[in-house]
């Protein structure tokens, strides 16, 4: 079963706000990919970048870029595929949203609420998955170790 073991921690980095600094070490268990994966203190991405979809799941996004990056390996040394990664990504998501359909109390209005919600989850899942699958631009771009200025394209520091 995918798990995450703890809340992100993460800044914002000064003067421009798409991008995000981790602060600690984050590491989830990905069924997907059959191991731990932690993003390590320091890392820098952007979180969800799916339009009218961003920012509803930033541990998932998290997820995503990070093993999208170019130097991402599995323990065995091998390398994933961008379906892989999607899958990665999807699993995250599907995992967050279980954590919130507990929240619904268990008389009829909360079971309404539940299930729209579900419905409504596994829209919003199936079309940001579908969107990194196919956007162009964004896959194995950069290292883990990319720097704000790489990621931005920026060359002042921040």
């Amino acid at each position: 079963m995918t798990r995450v073991f703890s809340s992100i921690k993460l800044e914002l980095i000064a003067g421009d706000p798409r991008f995000v600094r981790f602060l600690e070490d984050w590491t989830f268990y990905s069924v997907v990919l059959g191991c731990l994966v932690t993003i390590p203190k320091g890392f820098i991405c952007d979180l969800e970048s799916v339009p009218f979809l961003k920012g509803t799941n930033n541990e998932a996004g998290a997820g995503h870029d990070f093993v999208s990056r170019s130097n991402f390996r599995l323990p065995d040394g091998s390398s994933i595929g961008k379906w892989t990664a999607a899958m990665v990504y999807r699993e995250i998501q599907e995992y967050f949203d279980c954590l919130e359909a507990q929240e619904y109390d268990d008389n009829l209005w909360g079971k309404i609420c539940r299930e729209s919600n579900r419905v409504w989850d596994m829209a919003r899942r199936g079309i940001k998955t579908g969107v990194v699958v196919i956007a162009p631009g964004y896959w194995q771009k950069h290292p883990i170790e990319a720097t704000y200025e790489e990621m931005s394209g920026c060359k002042e520091k921040h």
